[in-house]
C-alpha cells in the first residue's frame, strides 16, 4: 500500500501545469510563424511580449501553489489517501 498525501492545493498544480505546458505550445507557434515572410510585423512581437509575460506570471503562481502545497504538509494540512489492491476504485 502506498500513502498519498493530498492537501488543497494538490488538484491545482495538474490544471496549472497543464496551462503552463499549453502557454509554452503556444510560444513554439508563434515563433515558427514568425519565421515565415508574413509573420515579420511589429503585431507579432506584441503577441510574443504578451505571451511570455502570461508563461511568467504563471510560472510564478506555480512556484507559489507548490511552497504552499509543502507548506500544508509540513505543518499537517493533508489528508492521507491509501491505495488498496481490492478497493472498487483501483482496478489493480
Amino acid at each position: 500500500m502506498s500513502t498519498v498525501k493530498v492537501t488543497k492545493y494538490s488538484y491545482l498544480l495538474p490544471e496549472l501545469q497543464t496551462s503552463l505546458g499549453l502557454l509554452l505550445i503556444g510560444r513554439i507557434m508563434l515563433l515558427d510563424s514568425m519565421d515565415s515572410p508574413a509573420g515579420k510585423n511589429r503585431k507579432s512581437k506584441v503577441d510574443l511580449k504578451k505571451l511570455e509575460a502570461e508563461i511568467d506570471l504563471l510560472t510564478d503562481e506555480i512556484n507559489v501553489t507548490e511552497l504552499l502545497h509543502e507548506a500544508a504538509l509540513l505543518v499537517g494540512d493533508y489528508k492521507e489517501f491509501r491505495s488498496r489492491r481490492n478497493s472498487s476504485l483501483n482496478p489493480n
